[in-house]
């Protein structure tokens, strides 16, 4: 064909990977039709923009699907493959997988899967499987063993785990047709193209070992950060956030994950967290009621009452986990060795937070893993992307301690901006009092002297109640200012010199707390209406004036020098009210 490539093969990528045609270049059959490689390897041609099924698996792949989908396996097609991986991709320190006793918390439908039929430690140290030379074992779990190898065609170090034969004999070995499952969802697991999944590179067998090479990730799994008690809330949301966003791109790619616990969760030494093991993965387009499984603590009320797995059953695992990453240990402990024994356990228990809430979390919180952690399916999130938004807003600030140059400059401007409006409407005012008084003394000194006659207190009352209302006034400065900060959250100061205040956790805080900050830093202002109220009263101006400037000026002196001098550079009403001043980079 003149050394050009055929429509079809223009459409799709050898890895299976689904192209939109190119512009100019008609579809497949005139119209929108693509070419798709399935999981299974059966070749289908579908509307780009409106999916389709797959007749040969069932799989149902939808247009966003064919626009996002990418594939890096080859599957060679004798390949049988267990993807029960309990940690996925282990460190290379050997910190591993979940172990043993793992695989007794791995369940199918029809109850725990035994744990018996496993190879002897380190069996393939030193073998080659295709071009993968296995160096030595990182771990093992119930399913199979992993180890540190050499990719000799790329010249690179992975993860190969080698599975269970699927032909062995023994009562714990792995039946074909859940090995043919798993190696779909293996197929399944490579396509979610995320920062935050681990990468499965290559599935094959090899002289009847079915194998699985996927990245090696340095670092640890947040099951063993565990061990050393609960994580920092700045560590958690930022997991949370990766793990999520990744949960969410494999949910639009037709995966449930279905074993998100601590010991799947990766962690790489630059704050990086990764996803693995999706070994129990369904399809959620899948309505067949084949096995499916996970680990009882992490498993949703409703899978243990019979129910499919879902997004909702996701989330829960999901906020297990986080649970368990605040407070060093789970929500709830399930006890008995059946489906039915732990049912009736999580029927009876409650998932209890402790009272008082902890100072160094935020209420929030709370909110969130009371949502994650509902019976209730309905009660949970409905979609990822609403989780992400209330973990965006709990994520604490990345944001440099603003330096005191700049908080005093923001300072001045503030004091400016409010001494400004001061003086403006107390002068209005003072000349207002001026034109009342005025306007009481017409009629010449036989009106004065008869009103003081008839009536010897209307002219104090109306002078104390011109005086007062003089004084007041110098609060509708302070006021604007406050009613300013509460609705816009930021001042006129901070704003123009681009820094902003934080609470304790890193988070924007409520207009309560920063009002009080406000009050706090701006105390002058709130003392100067007294002082001039006391000015204009003349009976009772010298004490009370010497007592309000002397109190509001020894703080403002105290608070400066606290700031300019303290080792943190936090000034006394951010330490009284726990709250700090970062630069603004954009954030809330």
């Amino acid at each position: 064909m003149d050394g050009k490539l055929s429509q079809t093969e223009s459409l799709r990528l050898e890895s299976g990977e689904v192209k939109a045609p190119p512009a100019g270049l008609p579809a497949t059959d005139g119209s929108r039709t693509v070419s798709y490689l399935c999981v299974c390897g059966a070749e289908l041609q579908l509307d780009q923009q409106v999916g389709g099924r797959c007749e040969s698996c069932g799989k149902g792949i939808s247009q966003r699907q064919l626009s996002r989908e990418l594939s890096f396996t080859v599957a060679l097609p004798t390949s049988v493959v267990d993807l029960k991986n309990q940690a996925g991709v282990v460190d290379e320190r050997g910190s591993g997988e979940g172990g043993a006793g793992d695989l007794d918390a791995t369940l199918a439908t029809g109850g725990v899967t035994p744990g018996d039929g496993r190879r002897s430690a380190g069996a393939f140290t030193g073998k080659r499987l295709g071009h993968f030379e296995l160096l030595h074992q990182l771990g093992q779990g119930g399913m199979g063993q992993v180890y540190r190898a050499l990719d000799t065609s790329l010249q690179r170090y992975v993860a190969v785990k080698v599975l269970r034969q699927a032909s062995e004999g023994s009562e714990g070995s792995v039946a074909h047709g859940f090995v043919d499952k798993l190696l779909h969802e293996a197929v399944a697991q490579a396509r979610v193209n995320h920062p935050n999944v681990v990468s499965i590179y290559y599935v094959g067998r090899e002289v009847g070992d079915p194998f699985l090479a996927m990245e090696l990730v340095p670092g640890e799994t947040v099951e063993t950060r565990l061990r050393g008690g609960s994580l920092e809330f700045a560590e958690i949301i930022r997991i949370a956030l990766q793990i999520t966003d990744a949960l969410r791109v494999s949910y639009e790619l037709d995966i449930i994950h279905g074993d998100i616990k601590p010991s799947n969760i990766l962690l790489q030494s630059g704050g990086t967290a990764k996803l693995s093991d999706f070994g129990m993965a369904q399809r959620v387009s899948s309505s067949g009621q084949g096995a499916f499984g996970g680990t009882p603590n992490y498993l949703a009320p409703e899978l243990l009452a019979g129910q499919r797995p879902s997004l909702q059953s996701d989330l829960y695992a999901l906020g297990v986990t986080l649970y368990e990453m605040t407070f060093a240990h789970l929500p709830v402990e399930l006890t008995g060795s059946s489906i039915r024994e732990w049912a009736e356990s999580h029927e009876r228990r409650l998932i209890e937070f402790p009272s008082p809430w902890p100072e160094h979390l935020p209420s929030g919180w709370k909110t969130t893993l009371q949502r994650l952690l509902a019976k209730d399916p309905a009660d949970r999130y409905s979609s990822y992307e609403e989780l992400l938004a209330a973990l965006y807003r709990l994520s604490p600030v990345q944001a440099l301690p603003a330096k005191p140059l700049p908080r005093l400059f923001a300072a001045a401007i503030d004091y400016f901006a409010v001494g400004l409006v001061f003086v403006a409407v107390t002068l209005l005012a003072w000349f207002l009092e001026r034109w009342l008084f005025s306007w009481l003394e017409i009629g010449g000194p036989s009106m004065f002297s008869r009103l003081n006659r008839d009536l010897p207190w209307y002219l104090e009352v109306a002078k104390f109640s011109a005086n007062l209302a003089v004084g007041l006034s110098g609060f509708s400065a302070i006021g604007l200012y406050s009613l300013w900060v509460a609705f816009w959250r930021q001042s006129l100061g901070r704003a123009m010199l681009h820094v902003r205040v934080y609470n304790k956790y890193g988070l924007p805080p409520t207009a309560r707390l920063l009002l009080a900050r406000e009050s706090l830093r701006m105390l002058i202002f709130w003392a100067l209406p007294l002082v001039l109220f006391a000015q204009v009263s003349q009976w009772w101006a010298t004490p009370v004036t010497a007592i309000l400037l002397c109190a509001a000026g020894l703080f403002w002196l105290v608070d400066l020098g606290w700031m300019v001098f303290s080792r943190d550079g936090q000034a006394l009403h951010d330490r009284v009210m726990e709250t700090s001043v970062v630069l603004d980079t954009g954030g809330s």
